[in-house]
């Protein structure tokens, strides 16, 4: 059986259908994620409150790139950081110049989370 994986990414310079467009044009991720745009619960004065969400079928390279994707977003808008987070509150902050050497281990943190977060913060 196919293992699938559900990340939450939100960003707070990019709407979650501005990300989405963005991670549909990476012809890496085509034919092994969906993505899927929702509503976030309420929030007091957040113009947007939907979140993309990325659902994940291959884990391996998969993963992988789009995390690659997610840093590349991130620097072409100069963000400070991502933050991974998972439903318990495990939490991993690291640079939007995270070197390539990393993302694996990054992706591998990721998939043992229990509904992990990737926010991109500036």
């Amino acid at each position: 059986m196919q293992e699938i994986l559900e990340i939450v990414l939100e960003s707070n310079f990019l709407s979650g259908i501005e990300l989405r467009q963005r991670l549909e044009e990476d012809c890496r991720l085509a034919d092994d994620v969906r993505f899927s745009v929702r509503k976030k619960g309420p929030r007091l004065r957040a113009p947007d409150t939907a979140v993309l969400v990325a659902i994940i079928g291959s884990l391996g390279t998969t993963l992988v790139a789009l995390i690659s994707s997610v840093l590349q977003i991130a620097k072409e808008h100069k963000a400070a950081k991502i933050v991974l987070q998972s439903k318990d509150g495990r939490r991993i902050e690291f640079p939007a110049d995270t070197p390539p050497a990393k993302i694996a281990q990054l992706a591998a943190i990721a998939k043992e989370m229990d509904g992990p977060v990737i926010q991109i913060q500036s």
